[in-house]
């Protein structure tokens, strides 16, 4: 059910590049909160009600105090607060896929629309450069930022992208003479590719599964073969991530939204909502190439609204802390999300402080590999 509702978003996009392109920005807005919510309740029933009560509280206190300080931190806390209490009222001892899915990624872009309100008020000469490039001059009208939320290519698990980008999308910033993106042919090389990592992860999945992992035929098995076992079984685990996210994402290239400029020689980009990096990603050695390549879109509105606003402390290791536990607390309220993020903030650490035990050479000599295959 859920996986057909990523697959819905091709036909939205392409109703909206054959329809809806350059016209009424106001038409397209309502376009895309009736498709986000058609899939939100598809999929969740009356639990949509949450995120119409969310945006509307970020909208009144951005229409009542945009651009202070006080609706950043109010933004921040209820936001967060609201959806700390739907865990704690809805979680379970399994791995659940709820409406809290779709309200996380909710929950960072209405707090990045308060972010980016500030830092329209501010002078450029003390914003960075990624803010200067997100930053509004004015606040959103209730319509753009529940269209920003409900976008149907991203409303359920991602990407996440800036207001800015959404505005300059709908816009038509993204296009030229006024006709549709050339994006067709890169959004549907993400849906093969995502649909390829499905079947991959399909096909693993039914030889290597957590009920294999703590059955009897695992443990019966030598310590060198249960690493090579467990190590396969948490690549086919993050498979099903990886699947999901580049179909996704797809759809998001399809409809344009994910243009990120030209290359030198003229070519277009469509890597604005890219979220894996597969080249990165499989052909990775170090842990540090899996977090450059994985969940980006995230990881760069951790760094953005986040780990560089900390920068008064003067302290990367306590931004960096302190952004780790941030997803931490906004993946759920399970101990083993804790204890992922702080094992990645040891890793990290120690990965930049201690060189590589494999030389040069076959570093060289595996990516070569990698690139052949991929």
């Amino acid at each position: 059910c859920l996986f057909v509702c990523f697959c819905i978003a091709y036909p939205f996009a392409t109703f909206h590049r054959l329809f809806l392109h350059a016209k009424s920005p106001i038409a397209q807005h309502v376009f895309f909160i009736l498709a986000g919510s058609f899939i939100g309740y598809f999929n969740y029933g009356g639990s949509i009600i949450h995120a119409y009560i969310c945006i509307l509280v970020n909208y009144l206190v951005l229409l009542v105090s945009s651009g202070t300080l006080f609706s950043v931190i109010f933004s921040f806390i209820f936001q967060m607060c609201y959806l700390m209490t739907e865990y704690y009222m809805t979680e379970t001892n399994t791995y659940d896929i709820k409406w809290t899915i779709p309200h996380c990624v909710l929950t960072l872009r209405l707090v990045g629309q308060a972010f980016d309100v500030l830092d329209g008020t501010r002078n450029n000469s003390e914003l960075s450069k990624d803010q200067q490039a997100q930053a509004l001059t004015k606040v959103p009208s209730l319509l753009e930022c529940a269209g920003h939320v409900f976008y149907p290519g991203s409303f359920l698990i991602g990407p996440q992208y800036s207001l800015k980008r959404y505005l300059d999308f709908v816009s038509g910033k993204f296009s030229e003479d006024g006709k549709p993106p050339p994006s067709v042919g890169a959004g549907i090389n993400r849906l093969l590719i995502g649909l390829g990592y499905v079947g991959i992860y399909q096909v693993g999945n039914i030889f290597i599964n957590n009920d294999y992992l703590i059955g009897p035929s695992f443990a019966a098995l030598p310590l060198w073969q249960k690493f090579v076992v467990t190590g396969l079984a948490g690549r086919i685990m993050l498979y099903k991530y990886v699947s999901v996210w580049i179909v996704a994402e797809g759809s998001c290239t399809l409809a344009g939204i994910s243009y990120n400029g030209k290359e030198p020689n003229g070519k277009h980009k469509w890597n604005g909502c890219e979220n894996i990096h597969v080249p990165t990603f499989e052909k990775a050695y170090k842990f540090g190439h899996i977090i450059a390549s994985f969940n980006k879109c995230t990881n760069a509105w951790v760094a953005h609204n986040v780990y560089k606003r900390l920068k008064f402390l003067n302290n990367r290791h306590i931004s960096q802390f302190a952004a780790l536990l941030f997803l931490a607390v906004w993946h759920g309220l399970h101990t083993g999300y804790y204890m992922c993020f702080f094992l990645e903030f040891i890793v990290m650490n120690v990965e930049k402080d201690f060189p590589s035990p494999f030389p040069k050479h076959f570093q060289e000599a595996f990516v070569s590999v990698h690139q052949r295959i991929f």
